[in-house]
């Protein structure tokens, strides 16, 4: 299954993520229904300020106008503040991959149609190292809707959170279907199996999410588990 996300339904975790100074990936398969107007819509989010992790579909970074579907990311170590933005949209009301990692020091943003062999759409080279986020760790939502409403309007089928890069072929075997477990050995994975529940427990990593709003469930576009 997956977790079709009304305006009003997000996850937040007990815990947070840190990131290495070294290689890490994020990755995230969702369905997009709607990207008009100035909605920031925030796939994953951890830290109580802008100064975050963040994936959003729109650029929309300090009040600045944005084109609505370009995928951003944007990560801060304390000191040093990195932001990514890709000037090509999510493809809309289809399943897409999206990842954004640290190859070797280049920030990556990554992402492709289900099916479709994923292409990188943004990279940068500044500098940023180890980070470690304050709480509130949150999926499909931002931290207190800064700037603007940050709800996912769409389906997630997964997140993963792994402490190295993908390389090309493993990105191409994710967008193929290969089920992320099977993958790699992922610090984190939360498939979206079930909806109606106040909790969900990432069977790998052992993370929990508190459920606020009320996901329902949808089919998954490929083996979860």
């Amino acid at each position: 299954m997956s977790l079709n996300l009304p305006t009003s339904a997000y996850l937040t975790g007990t815990a947070n993520w840190s990131l290495p100074n070294g290689d890490w990936c994020f990755a995230t398969l969702v369905r997009i229904d709607d990207n008009a107007g100035s909605q920031s819509q925030c796939f994953i989010s951890a830290g109580p300020t802008q100064s975050v992790l963040e994936f959003n579909l729109v650029v929309l970074e300090d009040g600045r106008a944005a084109t609505p579907g370009c995928p951003v990311m944007r990560v801060a170590d304390g000191a040093s503040f990195v932001i990514i933005t890709s000037t090509e949209r999510l493809p809309l009301g289809q399943w897409v991959l999206l990842i954004g990692q640290r190859a070797s020091g280049e920030k990556q943003i990554w992402f492709s149609a289900f099916g479709s062999s994923p292409a990188k759409k943004a990279s940068s080279s500044a500098t940023v190292g180890a980070c470690a986020f304050g709480t509130p760790l949150m999926i499909g939502r931002r931290y207190l809707n800064a700037i603007a409403d940050t709800n996912v309007l769409g389906r997630m089928a997964y997140v993963a959170y792994g402490a190295f890069s993908l390389s090309q072929a493993e990105m191409t075997a994710l967008a193929a279907g290969a089920c992320p477990k099977d993958l790699k050995q992922w610090d984190m994975y939360l498939p979206f199996f079930s909806a109606g529940i106040s909790t969900l427990k990432a069977p790998v990593g052992g993370q929990t999410f508190s459920v606020t709003g009320a996901p329902a469930t949808d089919g998954q576009p490929m083996r979860l588990w």
